[in-house]
């Protein structure tokens, strides 16, 4: 239930459907005779409008959240059982032209940074932890895809579990502590986007895995005084993960997940 609730909660949490939605308002309160409070609602969505899509003020919040956590420095537990856990959301299958294959999506980093970590640490064991973000269908998908690309790539000798049936960032958490609980590894990095670090890392130790962060698919540009942009599709874009996660972080820790 709370995976399903989520997805349709998501839905509003991209500016330009908020933005839409204020707007079908501000025109049913017009229409009701409410013109002064429309005419407000009317400038605070196109002041709205021109502060996400042509200043950097996406990049400025976005930065904030990507610096909580930084890539540590690893030569004092190189020697010891290390394992390294990748979070999916790195593919999709959906396209028109070339079906039944998996394309790398802008998240992709987590896939290269797994493929680096490997060369570095050859005797780590790598488990990548993803099913599928559908409400429908299409299970394990994610794991498959990585299974797919890592040998079509012959990338990596190190050994590799997939844990194919997340659907969220908690079931990564949970599913992959009961994969690995009798393994003896006593340090575990955990890769994914700089942006979604907190909610991961977070959901990891709710769980019961302390797990070292390792962030990786940096979104915030550096800030170009007077933060004017015309690049209005990418800030938008930026602006919509930063309201996914931050919608993410309010719920999960409504409901015990952080």
């Amino acid at each position: 239930m709370f995976f399903v609730v989520s997805k349709l909660l998501s839905i509003f949490a991209q500016p330009l459907n908020l933005m839409a939605l204020l707007l079908g308002l501000a025109g049913s309160l017009d229409h009701l005779g409410k013109a002064t409070i429309a005419k407000n609602l009317f400038f605070l969505v196109g002041l709205f409008f021109v502060l996400c899509g042509y200043t950097q003020i996406s990049d400025f919040a976005l930065s904030i959240l990507e610096r909580q956590h930084k890539q540590p420095v690893l030569t004092s537990i190189e020697k010891q059982p290390l394992g390294i856990i990748i979070l999916g959301g790195t593919t999709s299958r959906n396209k028109q032209v070339k079906k039944n294959w998996y394309h790398l999506n802008s998240s992709a980093e987590r896939i290269t940074e797994a493929v680096i970590l490997s060369k570095k640490y050859p005797t780590a064991l790598l488990v990548f932890t993803g099913g599928s973000g559908h409400l429908v269908g299409r299970e394990g998908e994610e794991a498959l895809a990585f299974r797919t690309l890592f040998e079509q790539m012959g990338a990596i000798d190190n050994e590799v579990l997939l844990e194919t049936e997340a659907k969220n960032t908690w079931q990564n958490a949970i599913n992959t502590i009961a994969m690995v609980k009798d393994r003896n590894i006593s340090n575990w990095l955990l890769v994914t986007s700089a942006f979604h670090m907190s909610r991961s890392i977070g959901s990891f130790k709710k769980a019961g895995m302390e797990v070292i962060a390792w962030p990786t698919d940096y979104r915030a540009e550096t800030l170009k005084f007077p933060w004017i942009t015309t690049n209005s599709t990418e800030q938008f874009s930026k602006m919509n993960i930063l309201f996914h996660e931050l919608l993410g972080i309010l719920a999960y820790k409504l409901t015990d997940r952080l």
